[in-house]
């Protein structure tokens, strides 16, 4: 999370028995690898190897998937097996390669983009 940002609260939340790390609504963004291994290593010390994200946690670069962000980013949860879903409106989004990725994404099990909190949440409980 960027320097000016307090440190980013998660709490660990039990949903059907599975403990999801879940980054409260007013945090900073994920700007860079760091921030992601921050929270990787946060959840992770807290029993909890999924996490629950809202688009606006992730820097307006993760969309934008020229930039790479996205790719590095979800490379360390790949390495870390820590499941990751976000939540928020993709359709805003007007980059065919995005909405593909995103596709791509909610084929698998380990990065789901979804629209809601409960959709999310049923995803990372599968």
């Amino acid at each position: 999370y960027s320097q000016q940002e307090e440190h980013v609260e998660i709490r660990i939340i039990d949903h059907g028995g599975v403990p999801i790390a879940e980054v409260s609504a007013g945090a900073g963004e994920i700007a860079d690898v760091q921030n992601a291994l921050d929270l990787l290593a946060d959840a992770n010390n807290q029993g909890a190897s999924r996490l629950l994200l809202q688009e606006q946690h992730l820097a307006p670069s993760f969309y934008d998937l020229r930039s790479g962000l996205a790719g590095e980013i979800l490379q360390k949860f790949v390495n870390y097996q820590t499941r990751l879903a976000v939540t928020g409106d993709f359709d805003k989004y007007t980059s065919k390669s995005l909405h593909a990725f995103i596709l791509e994404c909610n084929r698998g099990r380990d990065f789901t983009f979804c629209a809601d909190r409960d959709a999310a949440l049923a995803r990372l409980t599968r």
